[in-house]
């Protein structure tokens, strides 16, 4: 797992998400965080295209599994995005359960299907697909506010959050607005503008040094962003295409995109000297 990069929103892999403690083969189960789950499907799945996909081995796991990184890609394009893929969720959904039934219920894996079948009906009925993680990144706020509280907890971390939470609207932060640049810094070059970082975009936390998929374009890897007015760029460095997924390391062209192009983060691995293969996001292979 160390030679592959996941994007800055997920944990940087550990070795220990692959030992027998964490998979718990013996129990037919996996003790690890929901960011460490989602920073492993990538890395299961990079190693199933590179090495078991090759020699055709074991076709049904690796098609169950292919559906349960493409079903979990779906649920994270966000409320809006998701939805316009609902009738092939539900297909997926049925076609996994289907083979994970034939394939391990006789190893005693029995999964909590329940939430799962109502998914696509639940997001229908609101009309949007609702993610826990919005409410759960929360958490690290509180933590952060509480870390040197030892008495009085409750009333000092609640005026600690009130505070922080003012001083970034006196900043013109938003948690609610759908693109925002972190901290961001006036321009000496350009008039009116300001860049970072770090944004916060539809596609989720980028930072820069993220390697991202652009729609139409390709992939590149983020050096800043910038906001003009009421609109968001970035500067990112463009990779040739090889193939489908490989990409050349030598002279990337600096170019600037607008924010609403970027599909997603990627995760990505090092193939041949000057050479670097890309997990797509799962949209584009759809």
């Amino acid at each position: 797992s160390g030679t592959v990069n996941v994007p800055s929103g997920l944990p940087k892999p550990k070795a220990s998400w692959f030992t027998d403690d964490a998979l718990d083969v013996e129990h037919h189960g996996i003790h690890v965080f929901a960011s460490e789950f989602l920073g492993m499907l990538p890395i299961i799945w990079a190693f199933l295209v590179e090495v078991i996909i090759p020699e055709n081995g074991i076709p049904d796991h690796v098609r169950c599994f292919e559906l349960m990184y493409k079903i979990v890609g779906i649920i994270q394009l966000g409320p809006e995005t998701a939805m316009t893929y609902m009738d092939m969720l539900d297909d997926m959904i049925a076609e996994h359960h289907v083979l994970w039934k034939r394939l391990y219920k006789s190893h005693g894996c029995t999964p909590k299907w329940h939430h799962l079948f109502h998914l696509t009906g639940d997001a229908r009925k609101i009309g949007k697909m609702l993610s826990c993680f919005v409410t759960e990144r929360k958490h690290k706020d509180t933590k952060q506010a509480a870390y040197w509280v030892f008495r009085n907890i409750e009333k000092t971390v609640t005026t600690s959050l009130v505070h922080r939470q003012s001083e970034r609207m006196i900043e013109a932060e938003s948690l609610f607005l759908p693109a925002r640049l972190e901290r961001p810094k006036p321009s000496t070059q350009v008039k009116n503008a300001t860049y970072a970082f770090h944004a916060v975009l539809p596609c989720g936390h980028l930072r820069a040094g993220d390697v991202i998929y652009l729609d139409g374009i390709g992939i590149a890897k983020t050096k800043h962003f910038w906001q003009v007015a009421d609109d968001m760029i970035v500067a990112v460095d463009r990779f040739d295409m090889i193939d489908t997924t490989t990409y050349s390391l030598n002279s990337p062209t600096a170019e600037f995109y607008p924010v609403e192009w970027i599909v997603a983060a990627v995760s990505w691995y090092q193939r041949k000297p000057g050479q670097f293969k890309v997990v797509l996001p799962v949209v584009a292979t759809l």
